[in-house]
């Protein structure tokens, strides 16, 4: 057996520890497809040796975005450094004569969201029953703008996009955050990358017409322009498969 087969089955194996079946031997699927990618053998370490859900969700993500990318037609490097552990970003993209570094981060739950209540309890029922306020927009909006800030230094000069994935059942209100990094610009309390060309939301609410959003952090040409409007045409189906949103 090849060295990333073994590392393919040690990282399944714990996928199941640590999941539920149903959803293990989806991820278990997932593998598969991308255990041909360049470099998938340091990813395959970390997930075999991921501690807790959490921690492997982190790096479930970058599976799920490798995914999306190869779905689009890119090629796909892993962990394009070649150095474990070191701080580099998590993908290189290729296509159309271009290639970009993709630096991916996975928001963990913190919101558990309200209690449940029956619509036909005695609580419910009651006259001085009030629905429990849900969510923390300002904290997830400083949450973002900190998380893309930590990048920055990652990405470094080089072409790159900042991938974020949202776990929670709860949306970001990620526009915000990237607007409020563009007027940290232009007040000049902060330096973006000069090669950061969007950052890339997405997150596992079903929506009827997208799941993907890009915000351009500057003014872009082609083929990057061209990548921003096939991701937010993106979907990925429940088996991680890329299919095109209809117009």
């Amino acid at each position: 057996m090849s060295e990333v087969g073994r590392l393919l089955n040690r990282a399944n194996e714990n996928i199941l520890l640590l999941l539920e079946k149903k959803e293990a031997q989806l991820w278990e699927s997932c593998l598969e497809r991308v255990q041909q990618l360049r470099g998938v053998g340091s990813l395959l370490k970390r997930i075999a040796r991921a501690g807790d859900r959490e921690q492997l969700c982190d790096y479930l993500a970058e599976i799920r975005y490798s995914l999306l990318f190869v779905g689009l037609g890119f090629e796909v490097q892993i962990d394009p450094s070649g150095v474990v552990g070191k701080k580099v970003p998590d993908l290189r993209i290729s296509r159309d004569g271009r290639s970009a570094l993709v630096e991916v981060k996975h928001f963990r739950e913190l919101d558990p969201g309200p209690r449940y209540v029956s619509l036909s309890s005695k609580e419910f029922l009651d006259e001085t029953f009030l629905l429990e306020p849900y969510g923390e927009p300002e904290r997830d909006v400083k949450k973002i703008r900190s998380q893309a800030k930590g990048k920055f230094g990652q990405v470094g000069s080089n072409e790159s996009i900042i991938a974020f994935w949202n776990e929670e059942e709860e949306e970001i209100d990620t526009e915000s955050a990237v607007s409020w990094l563009r007027e940290d610009v232009a007040k000049r309390k902060l330096a973006l990358p000069h090669g950061l060309l969007f950052v890339l939301y997405g997150s596992s609410w079903e929506r009827p017409r997208q799941q993907f959003y890009c915000f351009p952090l500057q003014i872009l040409s082609k083929p990057q322009s061209e990548w921003m409007q096939e991701l937010e045409s993106a979907q990925l189906t429940n088996s991680m498969s890329v299919r095109r949103r209809a117009e």
